[in-house]
C-alpha cells in the first residue's frame, strides 16, 4: 500500500513540475517574441510642396503609423516652411498642403530569440536536474521506455493542460508586459531619431510622448499590436 502511494504521490509531483516548466517555457517565449515598431530616424514625409523631410530629425512622431492632431500640425508646417519646434505658433497653420507619412517598419526580437531562450531555460532546467537528486528526467525515461505510446500520450495531455492554464492565469499579464515594452521601444526610438541628427529631445515632445503612453498599451492591449508589417 506504501508502495503504490508513493509511486502516485511521485508521478503527481512530476507531473506538477512538468506542468510548472512548460507554464514558464510558455511565459518566456511571450516575452522574447517579436514585434514591431517605427524607425523615425528612417521614417520619410513627404509633401505635396516638394519638400521631403526624415521624420524624427523633423521631430515627427507616431506610436502607430498615423499622425494625430498634435503631428499633424508640425507636419504641414514642415511642409509648407521648412521649419521645425515651433511650439509657439509663430508660423499661421498653412492651408491646402497635403503630405503622406511614410513610416519605417522594423522589428525588434524574432522568432529564433524566443526559441532560443526557451532552449537555454530547457537546457539549464535539464542540467539542474541531472545534478539533483530530482528523478523526474528518470522517472519520463523509464515512463517512455515501458509504453512508448502513453509517454508521448502524457506529455501531449501536459501540453495542453499547462497552455490551458497559462492561457487562464498568465497571458493577460504577459500581454501587458509586452505591450509595456513595445511601447518603452518606441518611446526610445523618438528621442534616438531626434539625437542621431545632434539635435536635443524637446521637453515638449517628451511630454506628449509619456502622456500618450498609456493609450498606446491599452491600444496594443486590444489589437495585439501597434503597427502590422514590415517594409
Amino acid at each position: 500500500m506504501g508502495t503504490q502511494f508513493n509511486f502516485i504521490l511521485k508521478q503527481f509531483l512530476s507531473s506538477l513540475f512538468l506542468t510548472f516548466i512548460l507554464v514558464l517555457s510558455c511565459g518566456i517565449f511571450m516575452l522574447f517574441r517579436p514585434f514591431n515598431y517605427i524607425d523615425h530616424y528612417q521614417s520619410k514625409l513627404i509633401c505635396s510642396t516638394g519638400i521631403s523631410a526624415d521624420s524624427g530629425p523633423a521631430a515627427i512622431y507616431s506610436f502607430d503609423g498615423a499622425l494625430d492632431e498634435f503631428n499633424h500640425v508640425k507636419a504641414l508646417k514642415v511642409c509648407a516652411y521648412n521649419i521645425v519646434f515651433d511650439y509657439y505658433n509663430q508660423f499661421a497653420l498653412p492651408s491646402g498642403i497635403t503630405y503622406k507619412f511614410q513610416p519605417k517598419i522594423v522589428t525588434f526580437s524574432s522568432w529564433y530569440a524566443a526559441i532560443f531562450a526557451v532552449s537555454v531555460f530547457f537546457l539549464i532546467i535539464v542540467g539542474l536536474l541531472s545534478l539533483s537528486k530530482v528523478e523526474l528526467l528518470k522517472t519520463f525515461g523509464n515512463m517512455m521506455h515501458k509504453d512508448l505510446r502513453f509517454g508521448l500520450f502524457f506529455i501531449v495531455i501536459h501540453f495542453l493542460i499547462s497552455g490551458l492554464f497559462f492561457w487562464m492565469m498568465f497571458f493577460t499579464s504577459l500581454q501587458k508586459i509586452h505591450c509595456q515594452n513595445l511601447v518603452r521601444v518606441q518611446l526610445k526610438d523618438f528621442s534616438r531619431s531626434i539625437n542621431l541628427s545632434g539635435k536635443e529631445y524637446p521637453n515638449v515632445e517628451y511630454d506628449w510622448a509619456k502622456k500618450n503612453e498609456s493609450k498606446y498599451v491599452k491600444q496594443c492591449l486590444t489589437q495585439g499590436s501597434l503597427v502590422n508589417g514590415k517594409n
